[in-house]
């Protein structure tokens, strides 16, 4: 299972890859065929048929707008992200300027007085050109965490610029240049702002895929890939010639693609990926703690973790054999039960006088060649160990002791002492015994006869 995650991690972005490969084909492609092909929809839907599906489109739209403005503001206290902050205060104004011009479009009247096919045209127009100047701008910064007050003014300012908008529209919408003539034709400063519109969501969308193939985030793809549907639909829209022809419902087609493609790009980064590598990583770490299990149990040597304050947090089944105690019965035990002659009980063990202390203290390794450890019973037996401190974070927060029992090594060491000083036959001591211990004897009385000097010149 854990192969198939790491290949499935492996692939993963490759795989959106692809996909996005795809769908950006194919939208060019449905582009393509769209400029070149006219669907008579006369012939095949009536006017009030095709209002209503233009209508359930540009809702839909503005339905998944405000969703991303939603998300900016609900997702922003765990992400702190500046990036997602911006995009959704930034789709709260796309959002709220297309409902606008829905609703002015229909009759309605909304923000700014009276509705009219002008003001209408305007907000659409607003909202195409904020939407494609802004995200290009949004994210050709590098993100970075802020605080998480900063919420509230940057929305407050989005609210403040749409009264704004809708205040300078209600007001100045005689004085404002034709978008829309009287015989329902696009004039040219529509369609150059549609056009200038689209070239800077091309700009995001080669901005966006250069930003993936340097960093491979699979989010930067979704966000050229959305670019791409939003330029597919501004240059549609800049064909349209009424309002119920073929060129109107495509284009909001690719507006709707566009949006959902930003708002899957901010769910998946922020919900659906992180909780990916969070499972990727728990599944690493079962396993390096499965591999590192399995070495501990398999070692010839007994294996003593110990936490800061010196209080056993894992032993391994080696030290269980050879200590006598069960796993359970040691952890949460202080260390000094093991390696001292007393209980802590019984008295504190100085630092100094512990060298597993002493790494706990300092830092530093110590091995130590020939100690005596106790058992359950407390009878005692020779071991030879070594202590490495754990370090995290440059701090100390544990240290692990690897013992062995050198029960043999000694005995062994008896025996040829014993050989090399000892008679074979008669057992007593040899001259070889005599002159070790007369040689000593004579180290030791020069020692006192230097000492006792310097103490009378002291003196």
């Amino acid at each position: 299972m854990q192969q198939q995650v790491k290949k499935s991690a492996d692939v993963w972005p490759v795989d959106i890859e692809r996909k996005t490969m795809v769908y950006a084909v194919l939208a060019i492609a449905l582009f393509i065929l769209v400029s070149l092909v006219e669907i008579p929809f006369s012939m095949t839907m009536t006017s009030e048929e095709v209002q209503s599906l233009y209508r359930m489109l540009e809702f839909f739209s503005i339905m998944v707008a405000i969703s991303i403005a939603f998300q900016g503001w609900m997702l922003f206290p765990v992400t702190m992200s500046r990036h997602r902050l911006l995009i959704g205060a930034l789709f709260l104004v796309v959002g709220v300027l297309d409902l606008q011009h829905t609703i002015n479009y229909q009759g309605l009247s909304f923000f700014g007085g009276e509705s009219s096919v002008q003001k209408a045209t305007w907000c659409w127009v607003l909202s195409r050109f904020i939407c494609s100047i802004f995200i290009l701008v949004i994210l050709s910064t590098k993100d970075k965490e802020i605080s998480v007050y900063q919420r509230k003014p940057v929305f407050s300012f989005v609210i403040l610029l749409l009264i704004l908008i809708f205040t300078w529209l209600g007001t100045q919408s005689e004085r404002l240049p034709l978008l829309i003539t009287e015989q329902q034709e696009v004039t040219l400063l529509k369609a150059g702002m549609e056009y200038a519109a689209s070239f800077f969501n091309l700009a995001g969308a080669v901005l966006f895929a250069l930003l993936y193939r340097r960093d491979k985030n699979p989010t930067m793809l979704r966000f050229a890939t959305a670019s791409v549907y939003l330029m597919l639909g501004g240059l549609v829209f800049t064909q349209n010639q009424t309002g119920d022809d073929w060129y109107t419902i495509m284009g909001h087609v690719f507006k709707f693609c566009g949006y959902y493609t930003i708002m899957k790009a901010i769910y998946v980064s922020t919900i659906e990926e992180p909780f990916r590598r969070r499972r990727e990583a728990e599944l690493a770490l079962s396993k390096s703690e499965k591999q590192l299990k399995t070495i501990t149990n398999t070692l010839g040597e007994g294996v003593i973790v110990v936490d800061r304050a010196g209080s056993i947090t894992f032993v391994n089944p080696e030290a269980e054999r050879l200590l006598s105690w069960m796993k359970e019965e040691l952890l949460g035990r202080d260390i000094r039960w093991i390696a001292q002659y007393k209980p802590p009980c019984d008295g504190a063990v100085a630092y100094e006088t512990s060298p597993i202390l002493q790494v706990l203290a300092n830092g530093k390794k110590r091995r130590v060649e020939d100690a005596m450890f106790f058992r359950k019973d407390r009878s005692s037996f020779p071991v030879a160990y070594i202590t490495s401190p754990i370090i995290e974070d440059n701090q100390v927060i544990g240290a692990v002791t690897a013992f062995r029992d050198i029960t043999d090594s000694k005995k062994a060491e008896e025996t040829i002492e014993k050989l090399a000083f000892f008679d074979n036959i008669t057992d007593l001591p040899n001259r070889f015994l005599l002159e070790k211990q007369l040689a000593e004897a004579i180290r030791e009385a020069r020692e006192k006869k230097n000492a006792g000097r310097g103490f009378v010149c002291g003196s």
